[in-house]
């Protein structure tokens, strides 16, 4: 809505972000609330000035969800030093020395995180590395491959070291 249409009621149908408007505004204790439905489906009666000024676009599910996914990746992204080479997790560290980020929902590994930004889709198997560098997070150092790959690799590269029998 424009500036001049703010005091004017909104219609059966106007859109503000994802709220559709459902119907008259009703006046309240609290002031004039509209009804009105979420994209998401969730239906909830919405202050008729804070939906025309603009200050709720959406229930508080969707809003959480849109402004928590660009908060962890910018969160993420805080965590990374970017050099030539390798781009160095600076985040907390598993004890066995690969970055370790709150996603969300859960712990993850910093290096596996970034490759699916990248990707756009899920790891399969595991995420392996082919700088032999546990802090790296950069996606094109990262491939999606089983644990037999990630053994050979470190074969190959001479990383699998004898372990030495404790009582000797």
């Amino acid at each position: 809505m424009s500036a001049h249409q703010k005091h004017k009621s909104p219609s059966v149908g106007d859109t503000f972000g994802l709220w559709t408007v459902g119907g008259k505004p009703i006046s309240t204790r609290r002031g004039r609330l509209v009804p009105c439905c979420c994209k998401c489906g969730l239906q909830k009666d919405v202050c008729l000035t804070t939906l025309i000024n603009g200050y709720s676009k959406s229930c508080h599910k969707c809003t959480s969800v849109r402004r928590g996914q660009a908060h962890t990746v910018a969160c993420f992204w805080k965590k990374v030093r970017k050099t030539r080479g390798c781009w160095l997790w600076i985040g907390a560290l598993t004890d066995k020395g690969y970055g370790n980020f709150w996603d969300g929902k859960r712990f993850t590994a910093a290096h596996v995180f970034s490759w699916e930004l990248e990707h756009k889709q899920p790891m399969t198997f595991q995420g392996n590395h082919t700088c032999d560098n546990r802090q790296c997070v950069r996606p094109s150092h990262v491939y999606d491959g089983t644990q037999k790959q990630n053994m050979e690799d470190a074969s190959r590269r001479g990383r699998l070291g004898r372990r030495s029998k404790k009582n000797e």
